[in-house]
């Protein structure tokens, strides 16, 4: 696989009585966790309040884009939390920790269960993929449920990714792989969505991750992996610049006294590429939003 590396992180943002869900990217569109560098292989955020997408809308918001109303999110509550994925210190795996402190509400909220759902792009060296390599079919889904660890507090501590992949999908993704995180979401005993990545309320307010390669997504898969996913081969980088490290940050700085929008910060080192502006040249932060807030009719 190629070591060439570029962006993208997965984040949901909640500012005020807004919650939004977005994507940040530098020049192409993806984040990830590249496990053979240690740059490139920490991702750290605070975890936001989780709406259920919008997929038949039935409401406008003031700005006219079309919206579901009422927003859907878990009938429990609490009162922090945060997720960190980086690699082991002596071997190539991803080390997973997450927490939610101080739950509440009613029903099952306190006993759970609570489980984390980790979207990731998979793209790794496998022996029986065609050519030897391959990203996994887009949208691999990867649960796992939390550990009842104090009086009201959830959490997972030290699991491996490779681990929880096995368990799913019967195969890990190999010893070179690429992790795109996509998103990372909590969800209550009631099975509806109660937190995810990104900065807001619930005391959210610093998402960060490294960034490297960004491959297409795998939407017509070709070959079938080591574990019998459907995947494509051949994983295409379609970014013509590269650089040595990089890495994408979002804060929240409002208050209940002075509210603002989050803010965004990219930061990528050594620059570099067949034409001048790789070094020099414009490059761009985009990002795709999921917002939820006092904006509609309803």
């Amino acid at each position: 696989m190629s070591a060439q590396r570029t962006s993208h992180a997965a984040v949901a943002v909640a500012a005020g009585t807004a919650a939004v869900v977005f994507a940040v990217l530098v020049a192409v569109p993806s984040a990830a966790i590249e496990i053979r560098h240690s740059s490139g292989a920490h991702y750290t955020t605070d975890l936001t309040r989780a709406y259920e997408q919008c997929v038949s809308p039935n409401d406008t918001s003031s700005d006219g884009i079309a919206a579901c109303s009422p927003p859907v999110t878990s009938a429990c509550d609490y009162s922090r939390g945060d997720v960190e994925l980086e690699r082991l210190k002596n071997e190539p795996k991803i080390n997973v920790k997450l927490k939610l402190s101080s739950v509440s509400g009613p029903g099952n909220c306190t006993t759970g269960p609570y489980s984390a759902l980790f979207t990731v792009r998979v793209t790794a060296d496998d022996p029986s993929c065609t050519g030897g390599q391959c990203t996994w079919i887009e949208g691999a889904q990867i649960g796992i449920s939390l550990s009842h660890h104090s009086i009201n507090n959830w959490e997972l501590d030290d699991v491996v990714l490779e681990d929880a992949l096995l368990t799913t999908y019967g195969v890990t993704a190999g010893h070179v792989a690429n992790y795109e995180i996509l998103g990372v979401t909590v969800f209550g005993p009631d099975s509806r969505p109660i937190a995810a990545a990104g900065v807001g309320d619930h005391s959210a307010n610093r998402f960060r991750s490294d960034v490297t390669v960004r491959y297409t997504p795998c939407l017509a898969p070709d070959t079938p992996n080591t574990g019998g996913v459907p995947a494509c081969s051949t994983p295409t980088w379609g970014a013509t610049c590269d650089f040595t490290s990089g890495e994408i940050e979002v804060n929240d700085h409002s208050s209940s006294f002075t509210p603002s929008l989050p803010t965004v910060l990219g930061r990528f080192h050594d620059l570099v590429g067949a034409s001048p502006s790789c070094a020099d040249g414009l490059y761009q932060i985009a990002t795709l939003v999921r917002a939820t807030g006092d904006v509609c009719s309803g």
